[in-house]
């Protein structure tokens, strides 16, 4: 009976063990990432607020808005930006004098052409409204 002994180098062998050791906490940080990311989302409030209070009550002002053109509002920004049209229907408040689509927020993109309720907020100096909410309705809704 022969006995065949393999002598590894001890370079070579600390190598393959960092590399497992890599592949363990890739894999266990991939698990983790993806676990939260199917939970995040699950039993939050809807933009700060209470899940007990609708849109309607919480924003301050909500227009039917027709935007003049299309609204990246789906890709976040670093920056405020300014949402252009023309109110169709005021349904609650005052007439709001500038909607905001703030930084590092997302919401539905508009359309150009096409009417959405916006449910806005007011900012805490007065110089304007945000958007806390869009509604597309569809054929035949309340738009």
């Amino acid at each position: 009976m022969r006995l065949h002994v393999t002598v590894e180098d001890p370079r070579t062998a600390k190598r393959r063990k960092i590399q497992r050791t890599a592949r363990i906490v890739v894999g266990a940080a991939l698990v983790l990432v993806f676990s939260a990311g199917s939970v995040v989302g699950q039993g939050l409030p809807r933009l700060g607020y209470p899940r007990d209070v609708p849109l309607e009550q919480a924003a301050d002002v909500i227009v039917v808005l027709k935007p003049h053109g299309r609204h990246s509002l789906h890709v976040p920004a670093i920056v405020d930006r300014v949402v252009h049209g023309d109110i169709v229907r005021l349904e609650k408040g005052g007439l709001p004098t500038m909607i905001v689509h703030t930084r590092n927020t997302i919401t539905s993109p508009l359309e150009a052409d096409v009417p959405v309720t916006l449910y806005l907020k007011e900012f805490r100096d007065g110089r304007g409204h945000y958007i806390i909410g869009v509604d597309h309705a569809s054929e035949g809704g309340r738009l």
